[in-house]
């Protein structure tokens, strides 16, 4: 697994001429591109078209690396990961004083995530806030730790959202122990048809600073929706807009500037609010977006887009063209006999929000963006009469992955086989059968995940050979074919696969290198160690309740809050020595955790408690800081130029107790 370089100012050898670097560093038409222009140069005298003319020479940088000026090596350098930065800094004193570089190393820590998931957090790390909170560490962390070196503790305030949030995630990870405080918010709402104060209807604007939450007033007779501002002083309520209902999940949405908010409304409506310049917020529009009753509603990553199911019929609307003639794109599908239009089972858009992905089982359907309109494929094989239970949608558009049984039913029997059908998205926008394999399975819906990066593919299965429940992993090689790499054992005593040995969901990080599984055994969380997978963390349910488990993944990927089995205790887990999940914080409020939501700049956590006697939902922000430990010595060797934290030298032997998961062979 990456983690965040630091380099030491350990004395590296010196330059020498016949060091140099493999060929396969650099090539001719990186040369090329990293030319440097000079001003004396000239083009040679025009000749007789009879003679040859002789090539232009250029002096060029030489494919002698160790030759190479301090400007032309980060050109290339900026290209690395953190640990092949370290390396690099070994080779001689000039390498080294390039991979010694703040910014550098910044640069080379974001290529570990994809770009759509640095843009949804760069707007939170430019905010105010995360440099207030920044701020207050600078009081207690060793000066040499600030990229501003001893002398200049706030001097990277000033500095780039990109340094802001390596600052944070290196704070973050150096610390062995998360302190933390309880902010101001504590609202308390009642559980009452479907009024209810979850994290899951809870939302972060991109920039952190505001937090729209569902509550109640006037003594519970009317419903409503908070608006909260975070300062540095605190939360504090901005407005409280009265509504006329509130039902389905996922209906709040901020814009991407912060500076709307939309919400939808079970009667078909679509309410928006304007954030005013002196930060108010008033009502701007109310449209009407269908005559039905919604079921279910989702925005895209973008909020331009935004899907509705009513009834059994799906709508995929464009929020900026709204109006009396608005266009949208539909699906109508006829359920099975017996069988109402229920709430949809999966509503996915992709990160760049040009296709979304409806579920309501059995019905699959994929809506792909053509220019300004989109066009609807039902998913169903010619050969296949299987119904869809599970399904995943790749982030990058191009994979289509699905369970199916051989249940059409909506609420079918726990099945012992399952099959897996891969799709993949033609260069004309249709989908088509790619290949189909068997796995296992467990309980009603076995889930299925894509990685962020789209290069691996998480579902359950069984491992044959000891009956026992595993994540099945696989990997898309260099030929672009998905093979089979891995089968990882979900937890010590969960055997044969059934209802309560069942994986509830799976979900990976923001840079592809952590998987995380929730089941009602427990919570386990797996590591990409070396080309491998390891164990990073294994949290029991007591009495397999862990249906009511709750967990959350920061958005630096590394740390994970986990409250087990419905407890009133909340963890969070981080990578300590030797890269070894610990946990860093652990916590017991007063009544048994439900759901858990990070914030933007990963510094706050909202949890959600819930009063199983009084029938309400209370909840709680914890501001997070870490706290500083002892540093590791630095003895100028490859293993201990990476942080202590993360140990990833290719030479550190790893015992058997933690060696990354036996691998399986391809299929």
């Amino acid at each position: 697994m990456n983690s965040p370089t630091s380099v030491p100012a350990a004395r590296p050898p010196s330059c020498s001429a016949q060091a140099k670097m493999p060929r396969t560093a650099t090539t001719s038409g990186q040369e090329e591109a990293v030319r440097p222009a000079r001003h004396d140069e000239r083009l040679p005298l025009a000749r007789p078209m009879t003679q040859p003319q002789l090539p232009v020479t250029a002096n060029r940088p030489g494919q002698d690396l160790s030759c190479w000026s301090c400007h032309l090596l980060t050109l290339v350098l900026c290209y690395l990961t953190p640990p092949d930065l370290i390396r690099a800094g070994c080779v001689c004193r000039r390498w080294h004083a390039v991979a010694s570089d703040y910014q550098l190393q910044a640069r080379c820590f974001l290529n570990n995530y994809p770009c759509t998931h640095w843009r949804k957090i760069k707007p939170a790390l430019d905010a105010k806030l995360a440099r207030q909170a920044c701020a207050l560490w600078d009081k207690t962390a060793p000066s040499h730790s600030l990229p501003g070196g001893a002398g200049q503790p706030l001097a990277w305030l000033h500095l780039a959202p990109a340094t802001i949030f390596y600052t944070v995630t290196r704070r973050m990870l150096d610390a062995e122990r998360l302190s933390f405080n309880e902010g101001n918010l504590s609202i308390c709402c009642p559980e009452r048809g479907h009024l209810r104060a979850c994290c899951g209807d809870c939302v972060y604007s991109p920039d952190g600073t505001q937090l729209a939450i569902p509550q109640d007033m006037d003594g519970g007779s009317t419903r409503a929706l908070g608006l909260w501002h975070q300062d540095g002083s605190g939360l504090r309520q901005m407005a409280l807009f009265p509504l006329d209902c509130f039902s389905v999940s996922w209906k709040l949405a901020f814009s991407t500037d912060s500076r709307r908010l939309s919400v939808v409304a079970e009667q078909g409506y679509l309410q928006t609010w304007q954030r005013q310049p002196d930060n108010s917020w008033q009502p701007a529009v109310r449209e009407r977006l269908c005559a039905s009753t919604v079921q279910a509603a989702k925005f895209s990553p973008d909020t331009r887009t935004l899907a509705i199911q009513a009834g059994s019929q799906v709508l995929v609307i464009d929020t900026s063209t709204l109006g009396p003639h608005q266009e949208h794109c539909s699906f109508q599908w006829s359920p099975h006999p017996g069988q109402d239009a229920c709430r949809p089972d999966v509503m996915q858009f992709t990160a760049d929000s040009h296709h979304f992905l409806f579920v309501n089982i059995p019905t699959a359907v994929v809506f792909d963006r053509c220019g300004n309109d989109w066009q609807a494929q039902d998913i169903c094989h010619p050969h296949s009469h299987y119904g869809c239970v599970a399904a995943s949608l790749a982030p990058t558009g191009d994979w289509l992955a699905l369970v199916s049984n051989g249940s059409v039913l909506r609420f079918h029997l726990p099945a012992s086989h399952y099959s897996l059908e891969l799709w993949q998205r033609s260069p004309a926008q249709r989908w088509h059968f790619s290949r189909r394999m068997d796995c296992a399975g467990t309980g009603y819906a076995p889930p299925v995940a894509f990685s962020p990066d789209g290069r691996h593919l998480a579902f359950a299965d069984e491992i044959e050979a000891y009956k026992s429940v595993c994540v099945s992993l696989l990997t898309r090689n260099r030929s672009g074919h998905w093979e089979l790499a891995v089968k990882l054992r979900l937890g010590p005593g969960v055997q044969e696969p059934g209802v309560f040995t069942s994986i509830r969901t799976l979900s990976f990080s923001a840079h592809s290198a952590v998987l995380l599984a929730r089941s009602h055994a427990g919570i386990k969380l797996w590591q990409r160690w070396h080309g491998g997978w390891r164990t990073a963390a294994w949290i029991a349910s007591p009495d397999n309740n862990g249906e009511r488990s709750s967990c959350a993944l920061s958005p630096d990927g590394y740390h994970c809050a986990v409250a087990a089995g419905g407890q009133q205790e909340v963890r969070i887990l981080g990578p300590g020595p030797a890269g070894r999940y610990l946990t860093k914080m652990q916590v017991t409020l007063d009544k048994p955790v439900q759901q858990m939501l990070f914030a933007p700049d990963g510094l706050r956590l909202l949890v959600s408690c819930f009063d199983k006697y009084r029938s309400r939902r209370r909840l709680s922000l914890l501001h997070l800081a870490p706290q500083p430990g002892e540093q590791a010595a630095a003895t100028g060797s490859v293993a201990d130029l990476l942080p202590r934290v993360c140990k990833l030298s290719v030479t550190e032997p790893v015992d058997s107790s933690s060696a990354p998961e036996n691998r399986s062979p391809s299929p």
